[in-house]
């Protein structure tokens, strides 16, 4: 009884380590990918400077801002 309890709750943690190496996984491969194609790639908005982070100011510098105002 109590050795089914234990391989249960072992089970149980195996389940989660290797769900979280897959995870570390796939987040790698996907840094590998963006690292590689860097240039055609928006940043997110975590990884850009924290001034650039707030809604107020813009990701991008004045001169390189896009000019909708036709």
């Amino acid at each position: 009884m109590a050795d089914d309890a234990r391989s249960g709750i072992l089970g149980t943690i195996r389940r989660a380590v290797e769900g979280q190496r897959d995870e570390a996984a796939a987040r790698a491969a996907v840094a590998d990918r963006l690292a590689r194609h860097a240039r055609n790639v928006i940043p997110l908005r975590a990884q850009l400077p924290p001034p650039s982070r707030s809604s107020c100011s813009s990701a991008w510098p004045r001169r390189w801002a896009p000019r909708w105002n036709w």
